[in-house]
């Protein structure tokens, strides 16, 4: 929604659960579109309306961050899935 008022519009149709960051260069965000291997990146300029590929993140998780001078992005990368199971015998 536009900070005066006014009618809500969508910026960005598809965005993975905790993938995108706002920075001061605009909205930085995983594409929906992923194959087993990565995800691609982009950033969103809201005045424009533009999206720009930034690159191909590796295996993208859940989390996208980015510094507040827009030159470094962290995001958590999924190493495997699955879970550990320990028994611990004669515990007190």
């Amino acid at each position: 929604m536009p900070l005066p008022g006014g009618s809500a519009r969508t910026i960005v149709e598809c965005v993975p659960r905790f993938g995108f960051s706002v920075g001061v260069a605009g909205v930085y965000h995983v594409g929906c579109a992923r194959d087993p291997e990565g995800a691609s990146l982009f950033l969103l300029d809201p005045a424009t309306g533009r999206d720009r590929l930034l690159g191909r993140l590796e295996r993208p998780g859940e989390g996208l961050a980015v510094s507040a001078d827009g030159r470094t992005i962290l995001y958590a990368k999924a190493m495997s899935s699955g879970t550990d199971l320990v028994l611990i015998e004669n515990f007190r």
